[in-house]
């Protein structure tokens, strides 16, 4: 049985776990798989043994996922004491990192809970605590003291969304905590659960030696180098990065393991060879690699554990063991063999972006790289090096480009020349001068510190030429958002390729097969004959998508978090419109200039296509930011007058626009109203709209009942809900509103209304994002996050 297909079955047991609502029995993972093998066992000869065996593992897959997806079933664990009144939580420090912006990010082995009536119970878990300004006097091992509420990590429920509970879940973590300050942080010295972590004070100390010895601007990347620390990265420079296609090589990967691997293996074999009798009796060949295992996994302590250093410390260590007991193993079964294992200890590692991607790379080198390599090794080594980097970041770039477009929508052109320049500066450069700094910190801290300035100033003279690069005509970043039939298609080609390049028989009329696929596959787009609203989750703000036949589709407003670190219009609404297979609007319709109608409009603005963008205010008033950005990215403006602008009006459907007379200074009560409807029902989009613009609609009202409400301002207690619903008489309403949002929104008089009149109400605060599809029959309504996680769905009839 090769280990692709016991992978692959792995893979499968994960994927069905994280499809299938619900919580399995975590006890049945061993006597199930038990079962399964004893069945293979009599059966091992017969052409039919890999049944049992396959569906063992796959069982086996699905049980452990589904185990690492929810927290575990520990009363004394600290997600059982998740609640909204604050909390006294004592843990010990393991790791924390500098925020890019600023605070840190801290993860906590806890110890105590400490409640109102300071009982202080035992506890277990690790929790992730950010602190939103200030840095903690404290170092790994250390036992910190804060009051401050529990939360579960929870996604906005928004289609393309980074999943933050899967990612914390991957690495055993399901609670979160928050302070504003470092100072409500208080350190205890001399508790007795003080226990220090060598590789993480070690860690600590390089990185503040790093600080010390580095401009500020160069330090983020030379400790995401060196230690593994990438949170200090900030945005201008990941922006470059990622622009030219050289995000990979700051992050600690099977590069800098390969290094370290020839260094000590170098100095290793000169001291071996000093010793006549161990080099006869005891070849170097043999030993040395097992011997290496010990510092690399020092090294892979000290870098942070990520996926990309534990793929490389397997392979290295499982290389080690071959050569020792003489034994050799294609590349691919060997890359095959690692994934398995690092499945098998973290299952939910498969859905992640850094696991992917470095799996993907390294078995597009290794499926292609054979067909190159003879040619390459009879050229001049002047050509051979560039030849080889080209093959080696093409090969990786089309190996990795179904799951960069999937994660981050988007893939860099610059790609390739960036690798170019980048790859022997970074490799032969500044890696070798941050492990030089690393290994002489303590003996020589002078000469590390030299080190990491060289670095840091190969770094500077790397990202000025890549930035160089990924600003020349046609290389610059291209958005391409992915809906699912898309990544099958890519997936499907991706596999088949592969395939091909190990087999080294490569037939074009096999890529019929991923043609076939992308043709067959459903979309997730709206559905093309019918009016569809959306609302999508993005927090206390506003987000509406209209989508109408003939691919017209019109957004109305774009959320906003102010004050927060977290862009909606980037992380949520451009996400969720390419999974939704829409890369163009016909318009968006600005309710009123408030941030969180309007902030998510600028990221929207750079990579979404729009026609025209309709408010009631003029172009000179909009918030700077915004009206720069219509202008950059020739966007038609156009202001709305007073009253009633119908701008659709077709026998099967509807779009209007009402906007009060502008006076006064408060903008809710100058909201834009969206009426939209087809012949079968209608929808009303209130926006912000008081009592005040309410009299104004009123007055002008002469439309036919509106079955679907959207409840105005968050569902606020100024809402005046009642009036709307005793005009429009609506069947069904919709609230957004953002999960614990300080305000309390949606009040407690908005709900009562809504339940007076048995008029069923979705949230996007309870539900995720919402989907109103219109039918002859009424409205069909769906959410993205139900009670147990999976989509529920329910029609509204309409008589």
């Amino acid at each position: 049985m090769t280990p692709y297909w016991l992978l692959a079955a792995l893979a499968a047991g994960i994927v069905l776990a994280r499809l299938s609502p619900g919580e399995l029995p975590p006890n049945l993972v061993w006597p199930a798989s038990a079962l399964l093998t004893c069945l293979w066992l009599p059966a091992r000869r017969s052409v039919w043994a890999w049944l049992p065996l396959l569906a063992g593992v796959t069982f086996c897959g699905l049980l452990l996922a589904n185990k690492a997806l929810v927290p575990p079933d520990d009363p004394a664990h600290i997600s059982r004491f998740v609640s909204e009144q604050p909390t006294i939580i004592e843990g010990r420090i393991v790791s924390l990192e500098d925020d890019a912006v600023q605070g840190q990010r801290v993860i906590l082995q806890v110890l105590t809970v400490i409640d109102a009536r300071f009982k202080a119970t035992p506890c277990r878990g690790r929790l992730r605590l950010g602190v939103g300004e200030g840095a903690l006097t404290a170092q790994p091992g250390q036992v910190v003291r804060f009051r401050g509420r529990l939360r579960l990590p929870s996604r906005f429920g928004t289609p393309g969304e980074f999943d933050y509970p899967l990612y914390l879940a991957s690495r055993g973590i399901y609670a979160t905590g928050f302070v504003k300050q470092a100072g409500q942080v208080l350190v205890l010295p001399e508790h007795a659960g003080t226990r220090a972590s060598f590789w993480e004070n070690l860690r600590g100390r390089l990185a503040r030696q790093i600080d010390q010895s580095v401009a500020a601007e160069q330090a983020p990347l030379v400790k995401a180098l060196t230690v593994g620390m990438r949170a200090g990265i900030n945005d201008e420079q990941r922006s470059v990065l990622s622009a030219a296609g050289v995000a990979h090589l700051f992050a600690i990967s099977g590069l800098h393991f390969g290094l370290l691997g020839i260094l000590l293996y170098t100095v290793g074999s000169w001291l071996y060879r000093r010793s006549t009798w161990l080099a006869l009796r005891l070849p170097a060949r043999r030993i040395l690699p097992i011997l290496l295992i010990a510092p690399l996994a020092g090294y892979l302590c000290l870098t942070g554990d990520s996926w990309s250093t534990q793929r490389a410390f397997t392979m290295a260590a499982i290389g080690a063991l071959l050569l020792f007991g003489r034994r050799r193993t294609p590349p691919l079964a060997l890359l095959a063999t690692t994934a398995l294992l690092v499945l098998l200890g973290a299952p939910l590692a498969l859905f992640q972006p850094g696991f992917q991607l470095s799996f993907a790379g390294l078995a597009g080198i290794l499926a292609w790289g054979p067909f190159w390599q003879p040619r390459l090794s009879a050229l001049p080594i002047l050509w051979r090096w560039p030849l080889t980097i080209l093959l080696t970041t093409t090969a990786a770039t089309l190996a990795t480009a179904p799951f960069l477009l999937w994660h981050f929508h988007a893939i860099a052109p610059a790609a390739l020349p960036a690798n170019l320049l980048a790859i022997p500066l970074i490799a032969w450069g500044a890696v070798p001068a941050c492990l030089a700094g690393a290994l002489l910190h303590a003996l020589a801290p002078g000469v590390a510190a030299l080190a990491f300035q060289s670095a840091g100033l190969i770094i500077d003279l790397t990202l000025a030429g890549v930035g160089a690069i990924s600003r020349l005509p046609g290389l610059g970043p291209l958005d391409l958002p992915l809906t699912r039939a898309d990544m099958a298609a890519l997936g499907t080609l991706l596999a088949v390729m592969l395939w091909q390049g190990k087999h080294r028989g490569f037939a074009w009329g096999r890529l019929l097969l991923p043609v076939l696929v992308f043709l067959a596959m459903p979309t997730d787009r709206p559905a093309a004959d019918a009016l569809q609203i959306t609302a999508l989750s993005v927090g206390q703000g506003d987000a509406t998508l209209i989508s109408l036949p003939e691919d017209r589709h019109f957004l109305v407003d774009g959320g906003g978090l102010p004050g927060a670190r977290f862009d909606p219009g980037e992380r949520l609404i451009v996400p969720a419109l390419g999974r939704l297979g829409i890369r163009r609007l016909d318009g968006v319709i600005l309710s009123h200039d408030h941030p969180d109608h309007r902030d998510g409009l600028l990221a929207l603005l750079e990579h979404i296509r729009v026609d025209t963008v309709w408010a009631a205010m003029a172009r000179d008033r909009l918030h700077p930011p915004l009206r720069q950005a219509i202008e950059d990215n020739g966007v038609h403006y156009r202001q709305l007058p007073a009253g009633w602008l119908t701008l659709i009006d077709q026998p099967d459907h509807l779009l209007r626009l009402f906007t009060p007379q502008q006076a006064g200074g408060d903008l809710n009560e100058q909201s834009v109203i969206v009426l939209v409807g087809d012949q079968h029902n209608r929808a009303l989009l209130t926006a912000d709209l008081g009592p005040p613009g309410l009299r104004q609609l009123a007055a002008t009202w002469d439309e036919p009942p509106v079955s679907l409400l959207k409840v105005p301002h968050h569902g606020s207690r100024r809402s005046q809900t009642d009036l709307f619903l005793d005009l429009l008489q609506s069947d069904i309403a919709f609230i957004s509103s953002g999960r614990g949002n300080p305000y309390g929104f949606p009040h407690q008089e908005t709900l009562n209304a809504l339940t007076a009149r048995q008029i069923p109400v979705y949230r996007t605060d309870r539900d995720g994002s919402l989907f109103f599809i219109s039918r002859p029959e009424g409205w069909k309504a769906s959410t993205t996050l139900a009670a147990n996680g999976s989509r529920r769905e329910s029609l509204i009839q309409i008589d």
